[in-house]
């Protein structure tokens, strides 16, 4: 079975999330955060780009996130692992067998 992932490699706990704004009177808009599901994941991390906020150089975190196919994982669009969320820029269904779902990620803080 040379197409089954190694299962023993998912060893990291990850929430998957879904995004909604929510728009208030006035123009003012909130995220609402709902948990998809916690699921097993295996991470690589990926060279990342720089931000430079408040005149100083910050290193954005790039991870690609696998795990277990899903229907429901394809509208996640933030995950959290050990408490740092990550804002989720595509979603690939390798060799589209519904096998596994790969998460390209960036780093963002809990609060937005």
């Amino acid at each position: 079975m040379t197409n089954v992932p190694d299962i023993g490699a998912r060893r990291t706990r990850v929430r998957l999330q879904t995004v909604r704004r929510l728009h208030h009177s006035g123009g003012r808009t909130t995220e609402a955060v709902s948990d998809i599901a916690t699921v097993w994941a295996s991470i690589r991390t990926r060279p990342a780009g720089e931000t430079v906020k408040a005149d100083q150089h910050h290193l954005r975190g790039a991870l690609d996130v696998e795990t277990h196919f899903a229907r429901r994982f394809l509208g996640v669009r933030r995950l959290e692992i050990a408490g740092e969320a990550y804002d989720v820029s595509a979603i690939e269904d390798p060799g589209l067998k519904h096998i596994s779902l790969i998460f390209s990620a960036r780093a963002r803080s809990i609060n937005g």
